[in-house]
C-alpha cells in the first residue's frame, strides 16, 4: 500500500519550546528582514507598502532601544527564525502602532508608529512599548508574552496603574460588563491585552472588550460565563502559577513534571482551556493519541463555543492518527472554511491533512482539490504534487498523474513513493519500460519497499518479455 500521509511540519507552541536551548545569532538586529510584498492571509489581511529610508531607521532605533531594555526578548524573537517586518497603513486595532502574527513570525509597522516624535519609552501609547509587546509575543509564542521576566519589568508599571485606577473606581469586572463605560474599561481592562499575568487579568480583558462595545448588548450566556469564571472557588493565581510552571518545565524537557503542573492548573481552574491544550500537546508529542484526543476534546469544551483554529488543527491531526478520518475532515473543514486567526502555514497544513484523509477514504476528487489548494499557496511542496498525482491516477487520469509526479520528483529526487506511483501510472498507459525504470528507482531509494514494489515490477518485466 502506498504511503499516503502528508509530510507535516511541527507547529505551535510545544515544538518551539523544545528548541529553547539553541543560541541566537550574534547580532540579533541582523535577523530583522524589511520586506515590501507579502501574500495576504485570513489572519492578517494587511497590504504592505514600500519602506522610506527614514522609516526603517526609526524602526531600527526602536529595536535598539528594546534590545537595551530587554535583550532577552529580542534574542528569543529571532533565535529560531528571522522576523519579517512590513510597513502598512493601519492595523485593525488602533491601540498599538505595531502588530504581529505569531504564526507567520512577522511584524507590521503602522503609520501611527511614525506620528510620535521619537519611538523611545515604554508608556502605554509609546511606539517603543508597542514594538516591545509584539516582539515579546514572537519570542514566547502567541499568548505567552507574560512569560519573560523582562516583559514583566517593562509592563508592570502600566499594569499597576491600571489596577490602582480600577480600585479607585470600585468596580467589579461584572459591573464593567454591565456598565459599558468606555473610559473605565480602558483604565481597568485594556492593559491586560498585552500582559496576562493571571486569570483575573484575562477576565478583565474579556470584560473590557465587552464594555467598549456600547452598541452591542451583552448576551446572558456571555455574562454568565464571566460570572462563572469570577466566582470559581480556586484562587486565580494558583491556576496561572501552575500553568506557568508547566511552560517552564516543558522548555527544560521535563515533561512528566510539566504534566503534573498542568494537571494542577486544571484542578485549580477546570475551565482553563490553554492548560488542557498544552496537556494534549505533550501527549501528542509522545504519540499517545487517545490521551491527546481526550485533552483536546476537553479544550474544545472549555472554549465556550469558539475553539481556536490551532486547537482544531491539532485535534484534526490526532484524529488522522486514530484513523478517525470523518472526524478529521470535520475539524479541518472548520479550520479551512471560517475559523478566524489562520496564517498561511496553517492553511497549507489544514488542506494537506484534509487531503490525506480524503485519500485514505478514497474521495479522490476532493483529495485532488485539497492538494491543488496547497500547490496554489506553496508551489514548492513536493508532497502535495505527489499526492495530487496519486489522486489523479486513481481517477484514470494517467497523463495528468505523470505530469504532477514529474514535478514532485523534480522537487524531491529522493521520493521513492513518487517514483512508485509514477511507475504505476506509466503501467496503466502500457508504457512498460518507463514503468520498469521508475519501479526500480523506487527500490533503489527505498529497499524496504520490496514487498510493495516487487509484484508490480514482476508484472512489468513479464509484459516487456512479451514484446509489449
Amino acid at each position: 500500500m502506498i504511503r499516503l500521509l502528508f509530510a507535516l511540519t511541527a507547529v505551535f507552541l510545544l515544538a518551539s519550546s523544545l528548541g529553547a536551548a539553541a543560541g541566537p545569532a550574534p547580532d540579533a538586529r541582523a535577523r530583522f528582514q524589511y520586506l515590501e510584498t507579502r501574500l495576504l492571509t485570513q489572519e492578517a489581511p494587511l497590504r504592505a507598502k514600500p519602506w522610506a529610508p527614514q522609516e526603517r531607521q526609526k524602526v531600527e532605533a526602536a529595536i535598539a532601544a528594546v534590545m537595551q531594555a530587554a535583550p532577552g526578548i529580542v534574542q528569543r524573537a529571532v533565535a529560531y527564525r528571522a522576523v519579517r517586518v512590513y510597513r502598512t497603513e493601519r492595523l485593525g486595532s488602533e491601540q498599538f502602532a505595531v502588530g504581529m502574527v505569531a504564526s507567520e513570525h512577522v511584524l507590521f509597522i503602522a503609520d501611527s508608529f511614525f506620528a510620535a516624535a521619537a519611538p523611545g519609552g515604554f508608556t502605554l501609547k509609546a511606539p517603543g512599548f508597542s514594538l516591545a509587546r509584539a516582539l515579546a509575543h514572537l519570542a514566547d509564542g502567541n499568548g505567552r508574552a507574560s512569560g519573560t521576566k523582562e516583559w514583566v519589568q517593562i509592563s508592570q508599571p502600566i499594569m499597576d496603574s491600571a489596577r490602582a485606577k480600577a480600585k479607585e473606581l470600585n468596580f467589579t469586572l461584572t459591573e464593567l460588563v454591565a456598565k459599558g463605560d468606555e473610559e473605565v474599561a480602558k483604565g481597568a481592562g485594556t492593559p491586560t491585552t498585552f500582559a496576562a499575568f493571571n486569570r483575573s487579568e484575562l477576565l478583565a480583558q474579556f470584560a473590557a472588550a465587552l464594555a467598549v462595545k456600547k452598541d452591542a448588548p451583552v448576551a446572558p450566556s456571555v455574562k454568565a460565563y464571566v460570572e462563572r469564571r469570577l466566582l470559581a472557588t480556586a484562587p486565580p493565581e494558583e491556576a496561572a502559577r501552575r500553568f506557568s510552571d508547566g511552560l517552564a518545565l516543558v522548555e527544560q524537557g521535563k515533561f512528566d513534571d510539566a504534566i503534573k503542573a498542568y494537571d494542577a492548573a486544571i484542578k485549580a481552574d477546570p475551565g482553563f482551556r490553554e492548560a488542557y491544550f498544552r496537556r494534549a500537546m505533550i501527549e501528542k508529542y509522545r504519540e499517545n493519541w487517545e490521551k491527546a484526543n481526550q485533552f483536546f476534546d476537553q479544550a474544545v469544551r472549555a472554549s465556550n463555543g469558539a475553539p481556536p483554529t490551532q486547537l482544531l488543527l491539532e485535534r484534526g491531526f490526532v484524529h488522522l492518527q486514530r484513523k478517525q478520518f470523518d472526524k478529521a475532515i470535520a475539524d479541518l473543514t472548520l479550520v479551512i472554511d471560517g475559523a478566524p486567526g489562520l496564517g498561511v502555514e496553517y492553511v497549507v497544513r489544514a488542506y494537506g491533512m484534509r487531503g490525506d484523509a480524503q485519500l485514505v477514504t478514497k474521495n479522490w476528487v476532493k483529495a485532488a482539490a485539497d492538494f491543488t489548494a496547497v500547490i496554489q499557496i506553496d508551489p514548492g511542496n513536493s508532497v502535495a504534487w505527489r499526492n495530487r498525482g496519486r489522486a489523479r491516477f486513481e481517477v484514470q487520469d494517467g497523463p495528468g498523474a505523470i505530469e504532477d509526479l514529474n514535478r514532485a520528483i523534480q522537487l524531491d529526487p529522493k521520493d521513492a513513493d513518487a517514483y512508485f506511483i509514477r511507475g504505476y501510472a506509466y503501467g496503466s498507459l502500457k508504457q512498460y519500460r518507463q514503468a520498469k525504470a521508475d519501479l526500480e528507482e523506487a527500490l533503489r531509494i527505498a529497499p524496504q519497499m520490496q514487498a510493495l514494489v516487487r509484484p508490480a515490477l514482476d508484472f512489468v518485466n513479464a509484459e516487456i518479455a512479451k514484446g509489449r
